[in-house]
C-alpha cells in the first residue's frame, strides 16, 4: 500500500478563531490516544485514557513571526487550544487478478471499484501464456456499479482464454469511517445518524458465544479459542468470492437503508466503508497547551493535554447516594463543578446502580468520574465525533462495543514485528465454590488443563462464595463458569509491537488481523492496547507518519476480571459493586 498525507496544526488566536501554523512546525510530532491494558482492574491508572501530544514549533523568519510563550501577545501560551488534522491525500492497493473469458467482449471484476491503473499482463489459451499484443487484446473501456467493475475489450475473449491484470485501486483501508451492522437473518437493514456519499462493504466476521450467568458476568463471551474472539473475512483477500454485496441504498429518516444480495446471518457482522466525495481532515489531536520548553530562542516544545485538561482541578466535596445509576452520578459531578461546556455521551438505558454511597472528597473533577468508570469495568475519554463536528466526553463499554476490524498484510508493517510471552496472568486450575439451590449446601467443584500445568506449572484461580452468590446455583453453572476461566487463562499472554502507516482513525480495543507465514499459520488478532501516533517532518520537508501499537491477542478486560474475582485476594479490593 501506498499513502500520502496531508497535515494541519492550528490554535486559537486572540480573537477566538483557529489559525493554521502548520509552516512552523518541524521535527516529530507524538501523539499518545491512551492505553487500556489495565482496563477490568484496578491497575487501570486514571490517566490512562488521556490523550497527549507533544510537538516543535520554530520562529518564522520570512513573516517575522516569534514563537515564544513568554511573550504575552504571541498565541502560543500555556491553556491556550492546539489541534491536529490530518488527511489521506493518496492511497492505493496493487492486485494481481486473473479471470476467465466467457465468449463475450467483456470481463466483470467483481467488488473491484475505484481503478487508478489497470494493465493487461497476458493471455493463457491453454497451450502458450501470450503477451496482449501477440494476443492481438486491448483493453476499449470500462464501467463500474455497486458491485464490481466491467472491462470491455476489442474482441471476444473466449471460454478457454484466462486473461490476468494488475490492478491499482485506489483505498483508504486504515483511515476511513466505518460502521458495523449485526446479522438478524434478513436482506435489509437500517442504520440511522450517517450520510456518506458512497458505500462499500470491508469484508464480515463470524462469532459464537453463550451466556452464562448474570450479574458481575453478564459479559457475552466470545468464542474459547484462544487469541481469536471471532473469524474476520476481508474482502480484499478474494473479492471475487467474496459473499456479500450491495444491491441498493436508500437515504432516508436521517439514515441510510441498505438492501444486501442475501441474508446475513445471525452471528455474522458486516464491515461497512463510509466514503464521502470531498477530502475530509481527521481531528487527530484536539486538547490544550500544557506546558512548553524552549530551546535557545528559535525552537519551542510544546506539550499537549486533551479536554480532559479542564477537569484536572479540584472538585467541590459531595457524597453522591447508592443507587444512582453510573452515568447519572459522573453527569451530575460534571453539573456540579459547572462542567458543562463540551457534551456528555451515554447509554440511558444502562440501569447498573451504586450499592454504595460514593464520596468525593479532596480529588480532582477528572479522578471523581474516573473513579466511578472504573468502578464500572467501562471506558471514559474524550474522543471526537464527526457527526458532531466536536470533542465529546464518552461513558461506553469499552469491551463490549462494536470492534473494527483491520487487516494489515506484510507491506502494511514498517521494519520489525515484534512480540513476547508473559506467564504471570496464567491459571490452570479453576475451583469454584457455590451454595446448590436444590440442596441447599455449600459444594465445590474443580477443573483443570494438564497441558498448560506441564508447560507452565500449576497456578491456581479460587472463585468462591463472595463471586457466585445468587449467581451460581447450579452444578451446570460452576462448571460453565469454571471452564469460561480456564480457556481465558490457561494459555500465556502474548504482547505484540508493531509499526505501521498512519492509522488515524483507529481506536483503543480495535483489533487488527495480520498473517505472517513464518510467525503463525493462522491469522493473529492483535487487540489495541495502546497507540502511538508519529508525524515526521524531515529538513528538506518530507512527511513520514506511522502509528506504533502495542497489543496482545486477548481482550485483556476479561483476563483482568477473571483475576480479580479470585477470592484468595478478595480482602483486598476496594470496589463499588455493579448490581
Amino acid at each position: 500500500m501506498q499513502r500520502e498525507y496531508q497535515l494541519k496544526y492550528e490554535i486559537v488566536n486572540d480573537l477566538g478563531e483557529w489559525e493554521e501554523f502548520t509552516n512552523l512546525v518541524i521535527g516529530d510530532t507524538e501523539i499518545n490516544i491512551g492505553e487500556i491494558e489495565g482496563i477490568g482492574s484496578e491497575s487501570l491508572g486514571i490517566d490512562s485514557l488521556k490523550r497527549y501530544a507533544t510537538f516543535t514549533v520554530h520562529n518564522d523568519i520570512n513573516s517575522n513571526k516569534t514563537v515564544q510563550p513568554t511573550l504575552l501577545w504571541n498565541p502560543f501560551q500555556i491553556s491556550r487550544r492546539a489541534r491536529i488534522k490530518v488527511r489521506t491525500a493518496k492511497s492505493t492497493i496493487p492486485y494481481i487478478i486473473s479471470e476467465k473469458g466467457g465468449n463475450k467482449n467483456y470481463i466483470f471484476l467483481k467488488n473491484i471499484k475505484k481503478i487508478e491503473a489497470i494493465d493487461i499482463l497476458s493471455i493463457d489459451d491453454e497451450i502458450d501464456i501470450l503477451t496482449p499484443s501477440e494476443a492481438s487484446l486491448i483493453l476499449e473501456n470500462t464501467s463500474q456499479n455497486n458491485e464490481g467493475t466491467y472491462l470491455y475489450f476489442n474482441r471476444i475473449i473466449k471460454n478457454y482464454e484466462t486473461v490476468s491484470f494488475s490492478i491499482v485501486i485506489n483505498s483508504s483501508e486504515l483511515d476511513i469511517d466505518r460502521i458495523e451492522i449485526e446479522g438478524q437473518n434478513r436482506d435489509t437493514y437500517f442504520v440511522p445518524n450517517i450520510d456518506p456519499d458512497t458505500v462499500e462493504i470491508l469484508g464480515y466476521y463470524k462469532y459464537s458465544w453463550y451466556p452464562w450467568a448474570k450479574g458481575y458476568f453478564e459479559q457475552l463471551y466470545f468464542s474459547d479459542t484462544y487469541g481469536i474472539e471471532y473469524l474476520y473475512f476481508p474482502k480484499e483477500d478474494d473479492p471475487i468470492n467474496f459473499p456479500y454485496s450491495i444491491e441498493s441504498t436508500t437515504f432516508q429518516n436521517g439514515g441510510v437503508t441498505f438492501k444486501f444480495n442475501t441474508i446475513i446471518p445471525e452471528k455474522q457482522r458486516l464491515v461497512i466503508a463510509l466514503t464521502f466525495n470531498h477530502k475530509e481532515d481527521v481531528v487527530i489531536f484536539d486538547g490544550y497547551i500544557s506546558s512548553f520548553e524552549s530551546i535557545g530562542y528559535h525552537e519551542v516544545t510544546y506539550n499537549c493535554q486533551d479536554l480532559s485538561w479542564s477537569l484536572d482541578v479540584m472538585a467541590i466535596n459531595k457524597t453522591y447516594p447508592k443507587g444512582m445509576k453510573f452515568w447519572e452520578v459522573i453527569k451530575q459531578i460534571l453539573i456540579d463543578n459547572n462542567q458543562i461546556q463540551f457534551e456528555f455521551i451515554y447509554n440511558p438505558l444502562d440501569t447498573a446502580t451504586l450499592t454504595n454511597d460514593y464520596k468525593v472528597e479532596e480529588q480532582t473533577i477528572w479522578q471523581a468520574i474516573q473513579k466511578v468508570s472504573i468502578a464500572k469495568g467501562w471506558a471514559l475519554h474524550f474522543r471526537y465525533d464527526r457527526n458532531k463536528n466536536k470533542q465529546v466526553l464518552v461513558f461506553e463499554n469499552i469491551t463490549n462495543v462494536s470492534y473494527v476490524t483491520y487487516q494489515l498484510n506484510r507491506y502494511d508493517i514498517i521494519g520489525d514485528f515484534n512480540f513476547r510471552g508473559d506467564f504471570s496472568s496464567v491459571r490452570n486450575v479453576v475451583s469454584v465454590i457455590y451454595k446448590d439451590s436444590s440442596t441447599g449446601r455449600d459444594e465445590k467443584i474443580e477443573i483443570k488443563d494438564d497441558n498448560s500445568i506441564s508447560l507452565y506449572r500449576k497456578n491456581r484461580l479460587t472463585l468462591g462464595k463472595d463471586v457466585t452468590k445468587d449467581i451460581i446455583t447450579t452444578n451446570e453453572m460452576a462448571l460453565n463458569l469454571a471452564q469460561q476461566a480456564l480457556n481465558d487463562l490457561k494459555d500465556p499472554k502474548v504482547y505484540y509491537t508493531i509499526k505501521t502507516s498512519l492509522m488515524p482513525k483507529l481506536k483503543l480495543n480495535d483489533e487488527l488481523w495480520y498473517l505472517h507465514p513464518n510467525i503463525s499459520e493462522v491469522p493473529l488478532h492483535l487487540r489495541a492496547y495502546s497507540i502511538v501516533h508519529t508525524l515526521s517532518v524531515n529538513e528538506k520537508g518530507g512527511l513520514e507518519c506511522y502509528t506504533s501499537i502495542l497489543g496482545s491477542g486477548k481482550i485483556t478486560y476479561k483476563v483482568n476480571r477473571w483475576l480479580g474475582q479470585d477470592t484468595n485476594i478478595a480482602d483486598n479490593k476496594d470496589i463499588i459493586i455493579i448490581k
